[in-house]
């Protein structure tokens, strides 16, 4: 089963305008990095995010709208596992919150799939912060 790969390609400006306050140019403590909806036919879908020294913290929200139970997983750019229990499994019509507790920094993937490799449905929105109180 191919994983399907998503990455979003952002100008400077784009960027800039979701991690700062467009009124006043003050940095955000905390924004959406993304949101989008599982809809890969192959069962499988990965998103990347990229925490950094300014925003280390996240929480991931992942919807399942679908009859199939899905498996989560989150790596780092090494594929180093990024959680306690992997994979976190997510039965149909529910939703699960995954958040980190230390500082992270550099690319994450998390990777969605069905369990029996029917078309993923539901939603992804993941949120970085500067501290992890943000996230509560």
């Amino acid at each position: 089963m191919a994983a399907s790969y998503i990455s979003y390609d952002k100008t400077y400006s784009e960027v800039f305008e979701e991690m700062h306050d467009v009124n006043t140019g003050v940095a955000r403590d905390n924004y959406v990095a993304v949101s989008q909806s599982l809809t890969s036919t192959t069962g499988s879908q990965t998103i990347s995010f990229n925490p950094n020294d300014d925003y280390p913290y996240y929480r991931i929200y992942v919807s399942n709208s679908s009859n199939a139970t899905y498996n989560i997983t989150l790596t780092d750019a090494n594929g180093t596992n990024q959680l306690v229990s992997s994979p976190v499994k997510l039965s149909p019509g529910h939703q699960s919150v995954l958040k980190n507790s230390t500082a992270a920094s550099g690319v994450r993937y998390l990777t969605i799939t069905s369990s029996d490799g029917s078309t993923l449905e539901g939603s992804v929105s993941i949120r970085i912060a500067s501290n992890a109180d943000e996230l509560a």
